[in-house]
């Protein structure tokens, strides 16, 4: 059986303030500790990884490479 979604005392969906609590902090609880740190390094790897890619694209030895040939 699901379970089933509790209502606001007015009979209404719950609001945004009623599901987030007090203090407004409800994902600090939901998400682990390392969760943060981990997304934020995997996002800078990702851009730097992309910006090298970029630069090694540029240079000499890949122009020559990829430069189209008279057919």
């Amino acid at each position: 059986m699901l379970p089933t979604r509790q209502l606001a005392s007015n009979g209404s969906a719950p609001t945004v303030q009623e599901l987030a609590g007090a203090d407004g902090r409800w994902a600090d609880d939901a998400l682990p500790t390392w969760y943060i740190h981990t997304t934020v390094s995997l996002a800078a790897a990702g851009l730097i990884a992309a910006v090298a890619a970029a630069m090694s694209l540029a240079l000499p030895p890949s122009n020559v490479y990829f430069r189209r040939h008279g057919d």
